[in-house]
């Protein structure tokens, strides 16, 4: 697992039970300190023996970048934890997504808000993350770091971070999402986004 910080890190503990429990007595998982600028350095040096590696922060762009292909919903996304050795090379995916589904409001806004801050931008992210949307634009639940509450399958829900800088002027990045269902053969799905069109950065 790489990452920065990464020493407090349960991963391998989870990662390592789950090995044992499938009988994969000799593979490993371990922490590895890496920073986003270190991360192509880093797995470049990786013997064959290697068969993946996970990527926490602040390396998720990194690894996006980083990889020979990826899918689909890591290029939705954004942003990459895993990459997996295939013959073309290293794969992106992004399992993150596996967990939306009642997950907490303020664990999706605190994930959002976390890429801000490790770009050095956190204090100019002053607002929550976004809102279910509804008969009205405006509906709970509203997704921020004092909200109560899980993300429901099936709502509607707006993602829309935002960095102001004083002086300057700012800009936010708004998309709405359909939150997967928990069934058999939706369980696991990528949000859908509604908003697929286009977006234009215009200076003011």
């Amino acid at each position: 697992m790489l990452g920065r910080p990464i020493a407090h890190s349960r991963s391998p503990q989870l990662h390592l039970a789950a090995y044992r429990a499938l009988g994969l007595t000799d593979w490993t998982y371990e922490r590895i300190e890496c920073g986003a600028e270190d991360l192509p350095r880093v797995v470049g040096s990786f013997g064959p023996e290697w068969v993946g590696v996970s990527v926490t922060m602040p390396g998720k762009l990194a690894a996006l970048r980083f990889a020979d292909e990826r899918t689909d919903r890591a290029e939705l996304v954004g942003s990459a934890n895993t990459l997996v050795r295939t013959p073309a090379g290293w794969r992106a995916d992004n399992t993150d997504i596996d967990g939306v589904v009642g997950a907490s409001l303020r664990e999706v806004d605190g994930a959002a808000r976390q890429i801000i801050a490790d770009a050095g931008y956190g204090e100019n992210f002053g607002h929550g993350l976004g809102h279910g949307v509804g008969l009205q634009i405006h509906e709970a639940p509203g997704i921020g770091a004092t909200s109560v509450g899980t993300l429901l399958a099936g709502s509607v829900v707006t993602v829309e971070p935002g960095v102001y800088l004083p002086g300057r002027g700012g800009v936010r990045i708004e998309d709405t999402l359909v939150v997967p269902g928990n069934t058999s053969t939706t369980a696991g799905k990528t949000p859908e986004l509604l908003t697929r069109f286009p977006k234009e950065l215009t200076t003011l």
